[in-house]
């Protein structure tokens, strides 16, 4: 006869349940699974929660004119980086929403690959781009509160492309700390990011903005920051003719802050054949270096062709070329052009977008004789 302790029989009686109760949960998730369920829910039933995010990485060679400097260069992209979101909506009333957002960056030592920068862990890889709730009414439009897009943010990188990799007037972001070699050889200690510079205000601020409802298709947007920043903008986005059209014309003030004022507009479209283009064009008023030693104001404008159709049942492809010309960014009297030719592959069955990119850099600066700048990157981004 065998005999077993009290302990002995509550150990097998609670590995027998844990048995059952984990075939019964196993059946659960896999019966979840095969329906596509998505299992993330909130510790309160008045709201609803939502988590997605992108992963998204590129590979740079990177030749800046001087023998044997070429380098390959391994890095997230900073034309749309890696990043998880975490979204939340509920309701005040059947008129009034209120939504949230918090969006981390996986910062992977972005914009630094100069010329000593190796070793692209920067050991601060979380970077915080949103936090912020806005609130929409029906009628009387949205509020904005947090840390986020301003009423000008975007609108120089306006496009419909569809290619994140050609962002508009985004070209150096990729490679932003490459510096420009002298014709000797000798690092001049201009970079790519310090002399092309998007305009594009005064990007993501802790705010407060407000967008007026849609309208027959336009929207104006106000905006005031914890910088002090003023920013405005109207914006249009329909369809006239078989094509799309998205524009956008803002201005910023930024006199109690750093002294400068910022404005400029873009205009995006693209045809039902897939042939589109767009150009934007900026201006700043540096008011600071105009005191100082008599500094131009900054000036720049781009424009984009750009072709996109889905070939095969892969996905949509799509190739942009670009020309963008910018001028007294970090001197006055600095000129610069960027060329650029982009082409983007659509893998519909993965969410899954690979990109590859030229890009000649040319800077002019009286007095001085820099060689070009050329870069070919190839990338990938997976949205989830």
């Amino acid at each position: 006869m065998i005999r077993t302790s009290v302990f002995s029989r509550a150990a097998i009686m609670a590995g027998a349940a844990f048995f059952v109760f984990s075939i019964g949960t196993s059946d659960v998730a896999l019966a979840a699974e095969k329906k596509g369920a998505k299992i993330i829910t909130s510790s309160s039933d008045k709201v609803k929660v939502r988590i997605t995010g992108q992963i998204s990485r590129a590979a740079n060679y990177i030749d800046d004119g001087s023998p044997g400097s070429s380098r390959m260069r391994y890095m997230d992209s900073n034309y749309s980086s890696s990043r998880f979101l975490i979204l939340t909506s509920s309701k005040i009333t059947s008129d009034i929403k209120v939504n949230g957002r918090v969006e981390v960056a996986v910062d992977d030592n972005r914009n630094f690959q100069g010329v000593a920068a190796f070793g692209g862990r920067s050991g601060n890889d979380f970077q915080t781009r949103k936090t912020e709730l806005y609130f929409t009414h029906k009628q009387f439009g949205r509020v904005w509160i947090g840390a986020g897009t301003t009423a000008g943010d975007g609108i120089m990188n306006n496009g419909l492309s569809g290619v994140y990799a050609a962002l508009p007037a985004g070209d150096g972001l990729d490679v932003g700390g490459i510096n420009f070699r002298n014709a000797d050889g000798s690092n001049s200690g201009a970079t790519i990011l310090g002399t092309f510079t998007d305009f594009d205000f005064f990007g993501r601020q802790t705010r407060v903005m407000y967008d007026t409802p849609v309208i027959a298709g336009f929207m104006a947007s106000v905006s005031h920051s914890d910088e002090q920043i003023w920013e405005a903008s109207l914006n249009y986005s329909g369809t006239i003719l078989d094509t799309k059209v998205k524009a956008r014309i803002g201005y910023g003030d930024a006199s109690l802050s750093d002294n400068r004022d910022f404005a400029g507009g873009s205009i995006s479209a693209v045809h039902s054949s897939g042939l589109g283009a767009t150009f934007n064009l900026g201006a700043t008023n540096e008011d600071v270096r105009d005191q100082t030693n008599g500094a131009e104001d900054r000036f720049g404008w781009q424009i984009q062709g750009h072709f996109g159709r889905k070939f095969t049942e892969i996905g949509k492809s799509t190739i942009v070329g670009s020309f963008w010309y910018i001028e007294n960014v970090a001197q006055s009297g600095d000129i610069g052009k960027a060329t650029a030719v982009t082409f983007q592959q659509n893998v519909d069955a993965a969410a899954l977008q690979l990109w590859a990119k030229y890009i000649n850099f040319d800077l002019n600066r009286p007095g001085s004789d820099f060689d070009d700048i050329n870069t070919f990157s190839v990338g990938a981004r997976v949205k989830f």
